[in-house]
């Protein structure tokens, strides 16, 4: 048996997060994790905004900017026919008040890295191989069972993932529903690509009658160095084997100057299957969700990673602001409340939105997510900054905001 302050289940971004920032607290915390080591497959690359306090809190921002890239522009939208940029955001239309602050762009995986290192100078070390059996909840006290080892804590912080064993053991619903789409996550070198002009980060848009027809895409560099990612969306009827079959086919038509697979270089693919889901509930007497096992949403905008991180925020504050002797209910509640209203108010729709965005063809998509947003975008100011401050309700319950 081992007694801890918090445990944290899952040692993704967000659990690390979290266990971070309550350790430097000074409280005690185990991280456990099903898997064998950190994933590496392509994943997550952009930091927002509005999830930059939250990792200068945890004291990890200065690694963060040393290792990764600020963009000098805004990211863009292009249409696949032609590549020319549509609209973009501006990063200059917002104010000195707004606190302006850039995005930075870094794998997912060399977060996880640079948060494991500041866990280690705090004496919290990573316990993989461990598959949550079991979880009960007794009075003040949680007891949560892997094969090896039973572990009782105060509170637990199940941030395991879109397949939550946390979620799972506490019979919470995972309400929504999966797109009839598949995204593959390519990480690839392409010397030609920085010559054509392209941001690092855009959209590309191809909208079509049928998904396996339309060519659309997320295009970003993920860091200082020469790797680029291109998540591409294809139909959600296709194997895994049919979609690396289709990879050549894919990235000529969306990748500038329609390259040959000779004139690139391919280093990870992966494929997805994307949801919008959302549990019915983040908080079970002692035992919160946060980030995938608390909500899922396609990838477009960025927004499923940066939410997680800041649930890792809020749900570490709630905890911490029970040991200063605010009432657990009430905290845990109020974490509940707000970021299930982040996410179903606001994360969800923008991200469906997002999509539609770059792939579908009616009338309201032509219109209002298409030309009304782009329009608006490149003739007003004030939109541009109202566009850009709205993210800031990613942020609600969050310690800054």
């Amino acid at each position: 048996m081992t007694d801890c302050d918090v445990l944290v289940v899952g040692a993704g971004p967000v659990g690390a997060l979290a266990a971070l920032l309550l350790a430097r607290r000074g409280h005690r915390v185990i991280i456990i994790d099903r898997e064998a080591t950190i994933s590496d497959s392509p994943r997550a690359v952009v930091y927002l905004p509005q999830s930059l306090g939250s990792l200068k809190e945890a004291g990890i921002l200065g690694d963060l900017r040393a290792r990764g890239l600020i963009p000098s522009t805004g990211p863009g939208w292009r249409y696949v026919s032609d590549h020319k940029v549509v609209a973009e955001l501006d990063p200059f239309a917002l104010k000195l008040e707004d606190n302006p602050q850039p995005a930075i762009l870094l794998g997912q995986d060399l977060l996880i890295e640079i948060i494991a290192k500041h866990l280690r100078e705090c004496g919290v070390e990573i316990q993989f191989n461990h598959e949550l059996r079991g979880l009960r909840q007794e009075n003040d006290k949680v007891i949560v069972t892997t094969d090896t080892t039973e572990f009782t804590a105060s509170f637990v912080i199940g941030a395991d993932g879109a397949r939550s064993g946390v979620r799972k053991a506490l019979n919470i619903d995972f309400e929504g529903f999966t797109h009839p789409i598949n995204f593959m996550a390519v990480n690839f070198r392409y010397s030609d690509i920085q010559a054509t002009g392209f941001n690092e980060a855009q959209f590309i848009m191809d909208p079509k009658e049928k998904i396996e027809d339309a060519n659309f895409a997320i295009i970003l560099r993920t860091g200082i160095g020469d790797v680029w990612r291109c998540a591409y969306g294809d139909a959600g009827t296709l194997s895994d084997e049919e979609m690396k079959a289709r990879l050549p086919q894919k990235l000529k038509a969306i990748l500038p100057l329609h390259p040959d697979p000779s004139q690139y270089e391919v280093l990870q693919a992966q494929r997805y299957r994307i949801h919008q889901r959302c549990a019915s509930s983040f908080v079970q007497g002692r035992v919160l969700l946060a980030g995938d096992a608390a909500h899922v949403n396609n990838p477009v905008g960025g927004m499923g990673l940066n939410t997680g991180l800041l649930d890792a925020h809020a749900a570490s504050a709630a905890i911490l602001r029970t040991y200063a002797g605010e009432p657990v209910e009430k905290e845990l509640s109020g974490y509940d409340t707000v970021r299930r209203g982040v996410f179903t108010e606001f994360v969800n729709p923008m991200t469906i939105d997002n999509l539609r965005r770059l792939w579908e063809k009616s009338e309201e998509a032509d219109g209002k997510l298409r030309n009304g947003f782009f329009g608006m975008l490149n003739n007003s100011k004030d939109f541009q900054r109202m566009a850009q401050l709205s993210m800031n309700k990613m942020a609600q319950g969050v310690p800054g905001y």
